[in-house]
């Protein structure tokens, strides 16, 4: 119950720290890797405990699709901010963005829609893979 405030308050932060107004051009800014690393897990773990509390029923479809809203434009901003980055990481993380969104997207059809969300156990073990690889990747290069 005390892990769904969290999330919340990590959402709004990251919301908050990349903007979330209007379709005004917006210069790209890249972020450093080990950031970039650091919102994207933030982001897979607000989505499990996010489709952990809907399948609980503590919350509603309109707060699902607020969430995972915020969840997909954050992933989708970090991906834009690593364009220019050619390092492993850079690629990694911008592999695994993709994968939090489309996993975001394939529960939002079994929720919204009904549609069974097939491959998603696959597609969480490859974004943790991502991950934890580009962790150790970070890890290294700080030694």
């Amino acid at each position: 119950m005390k892990k769904l405030p969290i999330a919340l308050i990590i959402l709004i932060f990251m919301l908050s720290l990349f903007g979330c107004t209007g379709n005004g051009e917006k210069t790209k800014s890249q972020i450093p890797t080990n950031q970039a690393w650091a919102i994207l897990k933030s982001n897979y773990d607000s989505l499990l405990e996010t489709k952990k509390a809907k399948d609980d029923k503590k919350i509603s479809k309109f707060h699902w699709n607020f969430l995972t809203d915020g969840i997909v434009k954050s992933s989708e901003r970090i991906a834009q901010s690593l364009e220019g980055n050619d390092s492993n990481e850079a690629k990694i993380l911008r592999d695994a963005a993709q994968k939090i969104i489309d996993l975001t997207n394939m529960y939002s059809e079994e929720i919204n829609k009904g549609i069974e969300a097939k491959g998603d156990s696959t597609l969480k073990k490859s974004i943790e893979k991502d991950l934890s690889q580009v962790e150790v990747m970070i890890k290294n290069n700080k030694k």
